[in-house]
């Protein structure tokens, strides 16, 4: 055994997370299926919490503004179940069906694997995200007519409003900046991040919704730079919580950037279309 191999065998036993590379679910395990149900429940619960902590004025000391957004909890939820169940499950089945995504039924391949998953993941949903919301969303001509008016009548001060969406609007958002990386990884994506990907998305999306911001001196935590796009429009594409924010910083359109060539942005102020 060379030493490559003995150091590969040291570093599996002394993260004594060797045995979950042996575990593996069955063949028909519904990965995408369980994947989904995960995500819904992870956004409903929290979604749902973040409400009544608005309703009854619980940690008002960390929110942007006072709560409310310009469309209420139950006047997003129709379009929200509507895109999540009619739209995000039935394409996260056909892409376990048809091969593209979910195939490796190993709990965790190897550390340096899932460490590929999340820097596939992480670059992947920054450059296709950054794309179609710039380029094609907020286009002249995009932005009507794939519906993203629609997202932008609400204000990023309602967690629940991280998919409040056109049909159109929501496969170029979420799916397609998802399912992209996930193909991408092909047999390296193992069950473990299969199953978590979406729900860490989710807790992303509502998050920086949410008006909120629990992490103020934490940039790559802070929600000021979602919440900035949706007042100002022209904004931080991509660059949001846990984003690695690559093309907002490599074309200059960070609203960090902005606000060093404007010295008094207005925070609170309503977005440009």
């Amino acid at each position: 055994m060379n030493g490559t191999l003995i150091e590969s065998e040291l570093f599996r036993r002394v993260t004594y997370l060797h045995p979950l590379e042996e575990l593996r679910v069955p063949e028909k395990f519904p990965i995408a299926l369980v994947a989904w149900m995960l995500m819904m429940f992870t956004f409903h619960f929290l979604c749902g919490t973040l409400e009544i902590c608005d309703q009854k004025k619980w940690l008002v000391q960390f929110r942007r503004k006072p709560a409310g957004d310009r469309k209420t909890y139950k006047e997003m939820m129709p379009r929200i179940l509507i895109n999540q169940i009619f739209l995000m499950l039935p394409c996260m089945i056909i892409a376990e069906k048809l091969g593209l995504c979910y195939q490796s039924k190993q709990v965790l391949i190897s550390v340096p694997s899932l460490v590929y998953n999340f820097l596939v993941m992480g670059i992947g949903h920054d450059v296709i995200f950054y794309v179609g919301h710039r380029y094609l969303l907020h286009s002249r001509w995009g932005y009507k007519l794939f519906g993203h008016d629609v997202h932008h009548s609400t204000s990023a001060n309602c967690a629940l409003s991280a998919f409040y969406m056109a049909n159109v609007d929501f496969c170029f958002e979420i799916l397609l900046p998802y399912l992209i990386p996930m193909w991408l990884m092909g047999p390296e994506s193992c069950v473990a991040f299969s199953l978590l990907a979406p729900s860490i998305g989710a807790v992303g999306g509502l998050y920086e919704h949410s008006g909120y911001e629990f992490f103020p001196n934490l940039s790559i935590a802070s929600t000021k730079a979602h919440f900035m796009h949706h007042n100002l429009g022209f904004v931080s594409f991509a660059d949001g919580f846990g984003s690695p924010g690559l093309m907002d910083w490599t074309f200059g359109t960070t609203y960090e950037h902005y606000q060093k060539k404007n010295t008094t942005p207005v925070e609170n102020g309503e977005k440009s279309d």
